[in-house]
């Protein structure tokens, strides 16, 4: 199916990758609040989980990531939000 999307629309080729994940920050407050994708990224990189890709908007942050790796991700999100104490 892919391949046949690729060529209808002229693409020289095209890339599936299974395995993967995305995991999202969601708030308002993301929207201008100093340091806060730094404090994601941090939490996700002292537990090495490795981001492929990352996309944003105004109230998201969304990381794709190794599908094994979720739980961590979570949890060390969870962790640095400090959101285990709701």
């Amino acid at each position: 199916m892919l391949a046949t999307v690729a060529k209808d629309v002229g693409a020289q080729g095209h890339l599936a990758t299974a395995g993967v994940a995305k995991v999202t920050v969601i708030g308002s407050g993301l929207k201008g609040t100093p340091g806060l994708y730094a404090k994601i990224f941090r939490a996700l990189a002292e537990k090495e989980i490795n981001i492929q890709m990352i996309a944003t908007s105004e109230i998201h942050v969304t990381c794709i990531i190794d599908r094994p790796r979720v739980r961590d991700a979570v949890r060390a999100l969870h962790t640095a939000f400090e959101l285990e104490r709701i």
